[in-house]
């Protein structure tokens, strides 16, 4: 897994970290913001973007799901279950998907774009 991105198991919960700061992410967001000007990609619209994806695409992944975004991280929260565990790798591993591969998400932004919550 990237080091944008940190798993831990703390407790009984599951806690994703996705530093948006990072390089990759960073450049999505960029992309992102050229295609959409006003659009800043902090953590809140992160949320939102991720949110709307997720509800489009993997639907399944916002079962028994939180998240905090703030001004340069996002995290995700699960409660710790075997079935939240294998919603926190695939979590995982979309968001690092979305991040090495920008194009993604920003078609995803463009056609959405109505329909994301923005901050």
């Amino acid at each position: 897994m990237e080091s944008y991105i940190n798993k831990i198991l703390f407790g009984n919960e599951i806690t994703i970290s996705f530093y948006i700061d990072h390089e990759q992410p960073a450049a999505v967001a960029n992309a992102i913001h050229k295609k959409l000007p006003d659009v800043e990609m902090n953590g809140y619209n992160w949320d939102a973007v991720l949110v709307c994806y997720l509800e489009e695409n993997q639907p399944d992944l916002l079962t028994d799901f939180d998240s905090d975004p703030e001004a340069e991280m996002y995290t995700a929260m699960y409660s710790d279950t075997p079935e939240n565990r294998e919603r926190a790798d695939a979590l995982c591993a979309l968001l690092e998907e979305l991040c090495e591969d920008e194009e993604i998400l920003c078609s995803f932004v463009q056609e959405y774009a109505d329909e994301i919550a923005w901050d």
